[in-house]
């Protein structure tokens, strides 16, 4: 039970940072914006599947250049 409620607490802060890092918004009139805006899609409907979200953030990392702490 505690891995699971590990799992879902990892999962909803994963995802507010990848929601608000990959924001299409933030790449308007870039090279970057179609891919921000099929990454962002996919965050949403994988919102609480964490190892999804961290596939997300690795493709985040290798094509949009996105810098996390």
């Amino acid at each position: 039970m505690d891995a699971l409620m590990n799992n879902i607490n990892s999962s909803k802060l994963l995802y507010k940072e990848l929601s608000r890092v990959c924001h299409p918004d933030r790449f308007v009139n870039s090279d970057k914006q179609k891919i921000a805006e099929e990454i962002f899609k996919n965050i949403s409907k994988n919102k609480r599947k964490f190892k999804e979200l961290e596939i997300l953030k690795e493709r985040a990392i290798n094509e949009l250049k996105i810098k996390f702490k």
